[in-house]
């Protein structure tokens, strides 16, 4: 969940390296800023110490607050580096103040803003809880700002993982709020989005889809599209959708929202970007790899330039690695997402939900290239902190939950793979429901773990109701459907059934290959399945073909030694066999035996199956020299 967009995030505050003067004292020297907020250019930049006595000035004549946190000429807050400063030297001037003075607490609250803006949570919500209590006895529960302070203390909770803190806290605020104000008022509006949002963070979506429409139908009709907040409102409804598995829906209202946010605010707005991120989301899931990957590349180019170690800019780059990894490219996915875990874990901590999910993409990546050991460290690690912090059947921990139980299948660990897996679709099933895109990825993964422990029957009877539910939700083109697909033709040969298999074989190669390309992992995959069945149908000129094929594009896109291009050499080498040329066969099987011996163990159901198709080569049982990589 990269990009939940929030009311108070933006970015700013940037170093100039030179040429640029002040506006304040038209000075040059010194270190100038630019202010974060709408001002561009000459217009925007500062000297921070000038800022801070300009602010002191005029909040001695005007006593606004204000003149702390807003653009004297745009109107619009400061953000950033700039933002900190005038919120510290605020709070350094209250010190100063009698204790009961409500300048005080009003200037702590103004710094715990700034903190969250620059994604220091933790010292956001200790502020916040400070201000609560001190709102609470000087003024008692229900007087406005005190709500106000429950407000931010509530959206603290959920940002360091609290939820059930946040849940609490956000149903007494709208509670308060809606007797006071009515259910139409912005700080009503304003809560309920905070509750959803929180609704959104425990995995109930449809909860908080309900909750956001109303708001952002409300703010439509009271304030209009061109709203800041109605635009929010849009980027939350449509981050709830896209969780709720509605890819389309929420792409198609990402893109309105991006045309409208573009032409308010500008495309390099942090509330522009961040609704281009979610749209780069939404494209990727629904297998648009090409477009998500220009536009998140864009969005991580523009939060870089301002703010490099911003938790938004940390999720932007782990979602700009998973666009790579989907696309083919995990050497890059992995060096990208391993920077993203190295940042989240200096500015979250290695405990944060954030930093867990950011964990687990790299461990899903790093299975892509064949560091099992690193993944299944990763993995279980990421599944046992979730599950404590964020409960058994939170859809992260679910989640990372099923990663693991694929890779336990890959590791030839089938019996603990298949209970996990087991689990989790259940989980799955009751959280999300039997038809959500992420259940379905579950049954898959079982699928797979089945056939791995014999259950053929199952695995086949699973994949021929899943498929069709598969193609309902994402579409029959959907890369994560035709891969289902070739699942489905594999297992479709376990029972014997080559003619269904063959058709569906054919059927998911043609559109991996017009969707991802004949290089893609996930068609090489396809091409597999395909010669083998066609090796089952006894077309083994044919099966020779594809599999030579398969494995020289694998070799290239793997390595040698990686499980898929083993594996494929494993079918290879039994075409051979059964096509009589069982010299070439022998050293082929050879070949894949040592390597997976050496790389996965002997008792992995690959290494196996190549001992085994080893075996039934007359002569075959003595070592062979290997094939050359």
């Amino acid at each position: 969940k990269s990009f939940r967009p929030t009311s108070n995030q933006r970015l700013g505050g940037t170093r100039h390296q030179g040429g640029m003067q002040c506006t304040i004292c038209l000075g040059e020297d010194g270190e100038v800023f630019q202010k974060g907020c709408c001002c561009r250019g000459d217009a925007g930049a500062i000297h921070p110490g000038c800022l801070i006595e300009l602010a002191v000035h005029k909040s001695a004549m005007s006593n606004d607050w204000r003149d702390w946190t807003q653009c004297g000429v745009c109107k619009n807050r400061y953000m950033g580096e700039v933002a900190l400063q005038l919120a510290h030297a605020r709070v350094a001037r209250a010190n100063l103040l009698p204790p009961t003075d409500i300048e005080r607490i009003d200037a702590k609250m103004c710094l715990s803003v700034a903190l969250d803006n620059d994604g220091k949570y933790a010292e956001a919500l200790a502020l916040d809880e400070e201000v609560l209590a001190a709102r609470t006895e000087l003024f008692g529960a229900d007087e406005p700002s005190t709500l106000a302070a429950a407000h931010n203390l509530g959206y603290a909770y959920c940002r360091v993982g609290r939820y059930s803190d946040a849940e609490r806290t956000q149903l007494k605020v709208v509670e308060a709020y809606t007797m006071q104000n009515g259910p139409r008022h912005q700080d009503t509006l304003l809560a309920r989005n905070a509750l959803a949002g929180t609704y959104d963070s425990l995995g109930q979506y449809a909860k908080a889809a309900e909750i956001q429409a109303e708001v952002w139908a409300i703010r439509k009709a009271d304030f209009g599209e061109d709203n800041q907040h109605t635009q929010i409102s849009a980027n939350d409804l449509a981050y709830s959708y896209h969780w709720m598995g509605e890819y389309e829906r929420a792409a198609e209202l990402l893109q309105r929202t991006i045309v409208v946010s573009n032409r308010v605010n500008g495309p390099s707005h942090t509330e522009s970007l961040t609704t281009q991120a979610n749209l780069a989301k939404a494209l990727y899931f629904m297998g648009k790899y090409t477009e998500a990957q220009e536009i998140i590349d864009r969005v991580v180019e523009a939060r870089t330039a301002t703010s490099p170690e911003h938790p938004s800019t940390i999720n932007g780059v782990m979602c700009a690695g998973t666009v790579h990894r989907l696309a083919g490219r995990p050497t890059k996915a992995v060096e990208m997402q391993g920077r993203a875990v190295m940042l989240a874990e200096r500015v979250l901590g290695s405990d944060h939900p954030r930093t867990l999910v950011h964990l687990k993409e790299l461990a899903v990546t790093r299975v892509e290239l064949g560091l099992h050991a690193e993944a299944e460290a990763d993995l279980r690690r990421a599944v046992a902190k979730q599950a404590e912090i964020e409960g058994d059947e939170h859809p992260n921990t679910l989640t990372t939950r099923a990663a693991l139980g694929h890779l336990l299948a890959e590791l030839g660990k089938v019996d603990e793979a298949v209970t996990l897996l087991r689990t989790t679709v259940g989980g799955h099933e009751r959280v999300l429901g039997k038809d959500h895109p992420v259940t379905l990825g579950a049954i898959c993964k079982l699928a797979g773990a089945l056939r791995g422990v014999g259950e053929h029957a199952e695995a086949t009877r699973l994949l021929r109701s899943t498929t069709p539910a598969m193609s309902a939700c994402l579409g029959s083109t959907h890369p994560e459907t035709l891969a289902a697909v070739a699942l489905l033709a594999a297992t479709l040969c376990d029972v014997s059934e080559y003619e269904p298999a063959a058709e569906n074989a054919a059927a998911a190669l043609r559109g991996l290959q017009a969707s991802l390309g004949v290089d893609h992992p996930k068609t090489l995959e396809a091409a597999r399945v395909s010669g083998r069945v066609a090796a089952l149908r006894a077309d083994f000129t044919e099966a020779i073909r594809v599999l030579k094929d398969t494995v020289g594009k694998l070799r290239d896109v793997r390595g040698c030694d990686h499980v898929e291009t083993l594996a494929a050499a494993t079918s290879l080498g039994e075409a051979l066999r059964d096509g009589d040329k069982k010299d070439e066969a022998v050293k082929v099987l050879t070949d894949a035996k040592d390597r997976l011996c050496t790389t996965v163990g002997p008792a992995h159901p690959v290494a196996v199956a190549a001992q085994t198709a080893l075996e039934a080569c007359d002569g075959g049982a003595a070592p062979m020299p290997t094939v050359d990589s």
